[in-house]
């Protein structure tokens, strides 16, 4: 599956990831990471590695997918 927007997956711990959708819930623009979280650059939004709101205008966390961890190989559940 094709998805629009990138995914960005952050390493949690050992055995815990987020598979982020890099699509800002305000306005459907591109997110950028930067060393502080994710950021909006259309209209300013930040969110954390969790992909929750941490600057509006945006009221909605970014859309996360389910992972799983299986003999060091990462999947990411598109459906989710």
């Amino acid at each position: 599956m094709k998805v629009p927007y990138d995914i960005l997956l952050v390493k949690k711990s050992e055995l815990e990831y987020n598979a982020i959708y890099m699509k800002c819930s305000h306005r459907e623009n591109f997110v950028s990471a930067t060393k502080t979280g994710l950021y909006c650059s259309e209209h300013g939004s930040t969110f954390d590695l969790d992909g929750n709101v941490t600057k509006e205008p945006a009221l909605k966390p970014l859309k996360k997918f389910k992972t799983v961890l299986n003999n060091n190989s990462i999947t990411i559940d598109l459906n989710s």
